[in-house]
């Protein structure tokens, strides 16, 4: 057995952070149980009218009571401490607020993203930090590994360097490396992912094989405080959007929208094409599908066209890198979604002062949104990411 260690472990009311607690505490390790409470049931400043109060309560919605309880249960089964931490207001400022910010601009930000970077990985590492734990550990889909480099003889003074890597899980299906590409060698040095190397049916089976209370419970799906509102609606909401006009790419309009920001490159549906229109000189109609291709904030119109949009190249900054930084023309593979296969690609050009590159891919990619990530490997090792910026 490794030796004890103190640690943190992120319990989200769910069956894989309870597995990864579990794990941990039958290995000989102190382990603390924390709940981060992202809302407080007062998150009402961006209701408006048009949605209703039970059908937009953003703490009710997302049951963090229920999820509160379930993460306690696991704790008493455990024999471990559960703290529970009103974080609210700086989720409110670091996640929504910036995604709000980002759609408002006419971006498409990933919200699980920014929750990780701020979040689970900033103020749980903090955590660590501040109370003098080891590390912290999540229920991620993830796998981190360590090399050590350096001459070492019996004797020598010299430390060896070690080297932390992100890798993808086991499970391809559930892997979450796209939503850790901001991790640093400081953070991934204090971060554990417990059943990285399992697949979610193996999870279920070992935390049944535990009685871990939560053993049956199912998956969250979609972004917690949202709740049953989707996300179009809540944007609409929450940036007091106007109607617009849907045009083609002649700039005949063709139909209506309910704001611009709310949209992303790519969609097909949430907005109104008249029955019968023309579309850039051709007659088409409602039954065919017509895809969001470009988004005009400044006069509020979404461009479409029955032609999905497809680039081969794109344009990413704010460029972090887990290990060493590639270099132009290196070859790699980068994927722009969440559960996309990675696809090859070629730096066409890079700097590393401005955190900026040009990508080639080798096979045109559909829907690339600026705002979004673009995210790095080589095999099965995650080499970083950026944001999107122009395609």
């Amino acid at each position: 057995m490794s030796a004890r260690q103190r640690y943190i472990v992120g319990l989200s009311g769910g069956v894989d952070s309870a597995l990864s607690a579990a794990l941990l505490v039958e290995a000989g390790h102190e382990v603390h149980g924390v709940y981060l409470k992202a809302w407080n049931g007062s998150e009402v400043g961006y209701q408006r009218s048009e949605i209703r109060p039970d059908e937009f309560r953003f703490a009710g919605s997302c049951p963090w009571k229920d999820d509160i309880a379930d993460a306690r249960r696991v704790a008493a089964h455990l024999g471990i401490p559960f703290t529970v931490i009103d974080v609210h207001e700086a989720y409110r400022a670091r996640v929504v607020d910036v995604m709000l910010a980002e759609y408002a601009a006419g971006r498409t930000p990933n919200p699980d993203i920014l929750c990780n970077r701020e979040m689970k990985f900033g103020l749980l590492v903090d955590l660590v930090n501040e109370l003098q734990y080891d590390a912290v550990a999540t229920g991620h889909y993830a796998r981190v590994n360590s090399e050590q480099s350096g001459v070492s003889s019996r004797g020598s003074r010299l430390p060896l360097t070690v080297h932390y890597s992100l890798e993808r899980a086991t499970d391809e299906r559930k892997d979450q490396t796209y939503f850790l590409w901001t991790l640093t060698q400081d953070q991934l040095r204090m971060i554990r992912f417990p059943i990285g190397h399992l697949t979610k049916p193996e999870v279920r089976v070992e935390a049944q094989r535990r009685n871990l209370p939560v053993a049956d419970k199912r998956d969250s799906q979609g972004i917690c405080f949202l709740g049953p509102v989707e996300l179009r609606r809540f944007l609409v909401a929450s940036l007091a959007t106007e109607p617009g006009d849907v045009v083609d790419r002649a700039g005949n309009v063709v139909g209506t929208h309910q704001g611009a920001p709310a949209y992303t490159i790519g969609q097909r549906h949430g907005f109104d094409v008249r029955s019968t229109t023309c579309l850039a000189g051709r007659r088409a109609h409602e039954s065919r599908t017509h895809y969001v291709v470009e988004k005009d904030i400044e006069r509020n119109r979404l461009i479409v066209d029955t032609k999905p949009p497809i680039t081969a190249e794109l344009t990413a900054t704010e460029l972090s890198w887990i290990g060493a930084a590639p270099s132009i023309d290196d070859r790699l593979e980068a994927r722009i979604r969440h559960g996309q296969v990675p696809q090859p690609a070629t730096i066409k050009s890079i700097n590393h002062e401005s955190a900026h590159m040009n990508l080639c891919f080798e096979e045109p990619q559909l829907a690339v949104a600026s705002g979004q990530s673009v995210v790095f490997s080589d095999g099965s090792r995650i080499l970083g990411g950026g944001i999107i910026a122009t395609r």
